[in-house]
């Protein structure tokens, strides 16, 4: 297996991504992507307080499924709201995670973090974020340019300290097959490509690695937010780095 990823703070100050690799244990890996929230404080600091709460309870379970990965934000939103407490601030996150074990994979998200899959060329399964205008969208109203640009990036689920407004939409993405490719990304991509421009870059390219620098060049050029990504690849040979 092959990861790659990339970071960077586009055209803000500071990056308030955050991107964390790790092995539960030697058979299951853990990718998580989270964001830090616009016009909270701190987002640094939240997102990553996220992935290290997440990863801490995930690591002592025997089973890493829907219901775990639920309490583990749980502990996020109380590792925050201690923190705010503490620091008298508000701050929250929104975070994506893929959960490789063996060659099962699941997925999970709170806000617009997005998850794509791709095989064979074709987009196999794609998050739906948790925005307002994916409300609107899904209920079928018709969107206007203005109305889209006001509620994009309005979330209606993240981790800020509320459990209540934190549930994860989580997919059983099933076995992979050594030609898969997972993509998870924040908003700060998906802001300037939609999957089926992921698509178009990864599948027009002489190889992945060439498909990933066109991406980057495209966000480096046009990236206004912060923007990260994670590729996952290679099933076949079970190698893991990044």
């Amino acid at each position: 297996m092959k990861i790659n990823s990339f970071t960077e703070k586009g055209g803000r100050q500071s990056n308030q991504d955050y991107i964390f690799i790790e092995n539960i244990n030697p058979n299951v890996h853990l990718i998580l992507v989270a964001d830090g929230m616009g016009g909270y404080e701190s987002g640094d600091i939240a997102a990553k307080m996220v992935c290290e709460n997440i990863l801490t309870y995930l690591s002592i379970q025997t089973v890493v499924d829907q219901g775990t990965i639920q309490k583990a934000v749980n502990k996020s939103n109380l590792a925050l709201r201690q923190y705010q407490s503490d620091h008298e601030i508000k701050m929250g996150a929104t975070v994506g995670g893929i959960i490789i074990s063996g060659s099962d994979v699941s997925c999970f998200w709170v806000g617009d973090v997005k998850i794509i899959q791709f095989r064979s060329g074709e987009i196999v399964f794609e998050s739906r974020d948790h925005t307002l205008m994916a409300d609107i969208v899904e209920s079928g109203s018709i969107a206007s340019y203005e109305r889209i640009e006001k509620y994009k990036h309005v979330v209606t689920r993240s981790v800020h300290g509320d459990v209540k407004v934190s549930q994860i939409s989580y997919e059983t993405l099933g076995s992979v097959e050594c030609g898969d490719i997972l993509v998870i990304c924040t908003d700060g991509v998906t802001d300037i490509m939609d999957s089926y421009s992921i698509q178009h870059d990864i599948y027009s390219s002489s190889d992945l690695d060439d498909g990933i620098n066109k991406i980057k060049r495209r966000l480096e050029i046009e990236g206004k937010d912060n923007y990260s990504g994670v590729i996952i690849s290679d099933f076949k040979s079970r190698i893991y780095g990044v």
